[in-house]
């Protein structure tokens, strides 16, 4: 994390800006001493964004699985529980 007072970003602004790109972090702007803004490259932002939007993405079916849980069937137990349907069917006269 990098801290700058407002004074600092007015008069160094290329220089501060080039911070936040080649660090790829934040560049937190304070005034009179208080946090007030965050300076961050298009590039970084989009990265959090997506890295925000993927964690809640894994949330959401965690939470999904939890209240639906589901079970996974290869593709021998798929064509077992096939073949015995067809059979139950043809017993019945509906194959």
């Amino acid at each position: 994390m990098i801290e700058k007072t407002y004074d600092e970003v007015k008069n160094n602004f290329e220089d501060i800006a080039a911070l936040a790109y080649k660090g790829k972090e934040a560049v937190f702007i304070s005034n009179e001493g208080k946090d007030d803004l965050v300076l961050v490259s298009r590039e970084f932002l989009n990265e959090k964004i997506e890295d925000i939007v993927i964690e809640k993405m894994l949330e959401s079916d965690e939470k999904r699985e939890k209240m639906f849980p589901s079970k996974t069937y290869t593709i021998e137990e798929v064509d077992k529980m096939m073949e015995q349907r067809i059979r139950n069917a043809a017993v019945r006269g509906e194959a």
